[in-house]
């Protein structure tokens, strides 16, 4: 996906006038790049309640069916009480585009989310090992470009 054509669309004017750096990617190839790292284990993030506290270099923080229920009540409600959890966020369909509604670039993925028990805990022994939710929902992100002394800078107004 994202990598089949990449063409432009159609071609771009350069700045002769001074010189600069210039880069130019078709929306072709950035989106085949972003594709790229959603399949891979870049854009895959996994939590437990250990790499959450040792995330942020805490003690004591919990992810289980107790610590999240007012979000997801359904787990608690199903799984019962101080169930250990692991969390997996992923992306999949990624598209970027330029110029899109007055903004530089426009970044889109489908964000996937898995809830298994976390089997690391030893709480979480002897659970199941099935999936125990999945959801998907789309992500916008939209942002204006300014590169100044070949340094780029986004300022991100969506997300």
């Amino acid at each position: 996906m994202g990598c089949d054509d990449l063409s432009p669309k159609s071609y771009p004017d350069f700045d002769y006038s001074h010189k600069f750096s210039q880069i130019v990617i078709t929306e072709a190839a950035a989106t085949c790049f972003a594709e790229q790292v959603a399949r891979s284990k870049l854009s895959t993030f996994h939590m437990t309640a250990k790499s959450l506290n040792d995330m942020l270099k805490k003690t004591g923080l919990r992810f289980d069916t107790t610590s999240i229920k007012k979000e997801i009540p359904m787990l608690y409600s199903k799984l019962g009480k101080d169930k250990p959890l692991a969390f997996i966020l992923s992306m999949r369909d990624a598209q970027v585009r330029f110029s899109r509604d007055e903004k530089d670039i426009e970044a889109q993925a489908i964000a996937q989310i898995r809830i298994f028990y976390d089997h690391t805990d030893p709480k979480g022994k002897g659970l199941s090992r099935g999936e125990l939710f999945f959801d998907e929902f789309p992500i916008v992100t939209s942002a204006d470009i300014q590169i100044t002394n070949d340094v780029l800078q986004a300022q991100i107004d969506q997300f």
